[in-house]
């Protein structure tokens, strides 16, 4: 791929949500590994071809949206509503990491909500 290394991967990343209402879209039965059995709930998947130098970068993304920008916390039932709901943590994980890269005093190679 143009502008890749020569060590890409495919990282797949699933999140399971178990605190969907009864309509909400995609509300089924999912095998969770952890538990050891099937829970009722949503699954969303992150999909991505990476650089595996970069890898780091596409985890915190993910980690932060669900843990700092409430990607899991929706009450929606609406599919409308759930990718609205989806589209805003991502993208408010993008915009700190922009603020963050644009100001030369905060500047570094790595980026997490974590740290701020």
């Amino acid at each position: 791929m143009p502008g890749m290394g020569s060590r890409t991967a495919v990282a797949f990343d699933p999140s399971f949500i178990h605190n969907s209402g009864k309509k909400t879209p995609g509300i089924g039965y999912f095998w969770l590994g952890c538990a050891g059995r099937a829970l009722r709930g949503i699954e969303i998947l992150g999909l991505s071809v990476i650089d595996a130098d970069t890898r780091v970068q596409i985890e915190f993304g993910f980690r932060d949206a669900k843990q700092f920008a409430g990607l899991k916390n929706s009450q929606a039932r609406s599919g409308n509503k759930i990718n609205f709901h989806f589209n805003t943590a991502l993208t408010t994980v993008n915009i700190a990491k922009i603020m963050q890269l644009s100001n030369p005093e905060t500047r570094v190679n790595s980026f997490s909500m974590a740290t701020h």
